[in-house]
């Protein structure tokens, strides 16, 4: 939103602590360029208020009693496209960060900033601005490539398994042995011990409980990813 020279911005204010809820209130309301149009005590109230409120910026705080200011700020800008969100949160980890930026935030603030910089924040995030700590834009970078490293590494082993690997791995990780496999896809043991040699080798590790560990790290233990072959008896409850 690019704010006029006489042009007002309405500010939402979401924090679930009642002291400092009230002097974010007071501190931007005596600002001459800011109205103070509500304030929430967590996502549900701020989500039923805003539509009435009209927020040029909500400010909220990350951690809210119903859930996280990442999720709020999905569901308030699904209703409210325009409005801009800015964190203001004492947790300055880098994956909430991320968590804030990915939700489509345009700033996150720690509480430590003085009344000044918060004011000012608010001005900067509604003309449009994106604000981080100092910082955290290049820790962001390295979340994003850690994250997509991570992601490619597991569509990379993920290729590489036939369904009836990850049948056993599925097994292996409920903590049947090779008998107990054999049993319930109807092969030989030896066909099941020769799949979990496959196993360890496409995993690159040398021990069951090291492949289900490494699955797990990979995101390769779910119902989706770890999908049954399609034939012979299924598993027991």
């Amino acid at each position: 939103m690019e704010q006029g020279a006489h042009q007002r911005i309405r500010v939402l204010i979401v924090e679930d602590h009642p002291v400092m809820a009230h002097g974010l209130a007071v501190t931007l309301g005596d600002e001459p360029d800011l109205d103070v149009v509500g304030v929430a005590r967590d996502g549900a109230q701020a989500e039923e208020l805003a539509p009435r409120a009209r927020p040029d910026v909500v400010l909220t705080d990350f951690h809210l009693p119903d859930g996280s200011g990442a999720e709020f700020a999905r569901a308030v800008r699904r209703r409210l496209p325009q409005v801009r969100v800015l964190m203001l949160s004492a947790d300055n980890d880098e994956e909430r960060v991320a968590e804030a930026v990915a939700a489509g935030a345009v700033g996150y603030m720690i509480k430590t900033e003085s009344a000044e910089g918060v004011a000012d924040g608010i001005r900067r995030a509604a003309a449009g601005e994106i604000l981080l700590p100092a910082g955290a834009l290049a820790r962001l970078i390295g979340v994003q490539r850690r994250t997509a490293d991570a992601r490619a590494e597991r569509q990379r082993v993920l290729a590489t398994l036939t369904p009836r690997q990850r049948e056993v791995l599925r097994l292996i990780a409920r903590g049947a042995d090779s008998r107990k496999i054999a049993e319930e896809l109807g092969v030989a043991v030896n066909t099941v011990r020769g799949y979990t040699q496959e196993l360890l080798e496409k995993l690159e590790v040398h021990s069951k409980l090291e492949a289900v560990a490494r699955a797990g790290e990979l995101g390769l233990l779910g119902d989706d990813a770890v999908a049954p072959a399609g034939r012979g008896p299924r598993p027991r409850p």
